[in-house]
């Protein structure tokens, strides 16, 4: 997963990302990665950031 070139997605009851969400991404050049539990987001987040980095550093806010 590429920090800044992905949208990390975890919907509760919602397995599949937005059509909506989808479109975002595709127009900015960004993947969607779909994590199906909260322990996928940790490992996802972990490889991306290891130990000793702090993720929100590395955040983006798109607008």
């Amino acid at each position: 997963m590429a920090s800044e070139k992905t949208i990390l997605y975890f919907g509760t009851g919602q397995a599949l990302s937005s059509k909506l969400l989808d479109e975002f991404a595709h127009e900015h050049g960004l993947a969607v990665e779909i994590a199906h539990s909260a322990d996928d987001v940790r490992a996802m987040l972990n490889r991306t950031f290891p130990a000793g980095t702090d993720p929100l550093i590395h955040a983006t806010t798109i607008t």
